[in-house]
């Protein structure tokens, strides 16, 4: 399950995105939860446990996903 996050900018908006995925969790509890943020910078601030946080570019690009 993968939840995109374009502009973390404004105040709660990680967090917002992040509920919105646990909530989406909860029910289908084997996916894989995976957060794609447009900028590194951004992605720095993102950090969950058991949830795979990286660039749209990285996922993109990416032989595994």
């Amino acid at each position: 399950m993968i939840q995109v996050c374009a502009d973390s900018g404004s105040g709660g908006t990680i967090e917002r995105e992040m509920r919105a995925l646990k909530d989406a969790a909860a029910d289908f509890p084997r996916a894989q939860q995976r957060f794609l943020m447009l900028t590194f910078d951004q992605l720095s601030a993102m950090t969950a446990k058991g949830v795979v946080s990286q660039t749209v570019y990285e996922w993109l690009l990416s032989k595994s996903s």
